[in-house]
């Protein structure tokens, strides 16, 4: 199973579309918040499940702010991570997805991407495609890969198609 892991597109649904078409593969699409859209042009021209949670500058959205989704066998915590204050350090973050028995934590808030991996959990930002904010200042973006040889988290550049 492929997912998708984005974050903090902040109404750049163009960005989003450009990464399902060259990621055509995809078996699930997860948003981890800031997306300050109406997600239906998203639903609309996808193929395969989408979720979504609130950010901090999703004002009046209908999201939860965290979620739980199960995919082959794996139970992965989705927040944004404001809430967790995720600036200030991952524990947070880290019990929160320990209390819903979660192996897999997904989280975004920084536009700084990061893998990283404790007992029992692994742990990715996928950062912003469009608002970079790692020195760097490269458009990234997830990919989870769930098989029977394991889980793999990893991050992918983005640059737009000019």
């Amino acid at each position: 199973m492929k997912i998708v892991v984005i974050s903090d597109t902040h109404g750049k649904n163009s960005a989003i579309l450009d990464i399902m078409s060259r990621e055509s593969d995809a078996d699930m699409l997860l948003h981890c918040g800031d997306i300050c859209a109406d997600v239906s042009e998203i639903i609309e021209n996808i193929n395969c499940p989408f979720h979504v949670v609130s950010g901090n500058m999703d004002f009046g959205s209908p999201y939860p702010n965290e979620k739980v989704v199960e995919a082959e066998g794996h139970r992965i915590y989705l927040s944004h991570g404001n809430r967790q204050y995720v600036k200030f350090g991952l524990q947070e973050l880290m019990d929160a997805a320990k209390d819903v028995y979660a192996d897999i934590a997904l989280f975004g808030h920084t536009h700084v991407a990061l893998l990283d991996e404790k007992p029992g959990l692994k742990i990715m930002n996928p950062g912003s495609p469009v608002y970079p904010r790692s020195a760097e200042r490269k458009g990234t973006y997830g990919i989870v890969e769930i098989s029977t040889g394991g889980t793999v988290l990893r991050l992918k550049d983005y640059q737009p198609q000019t």
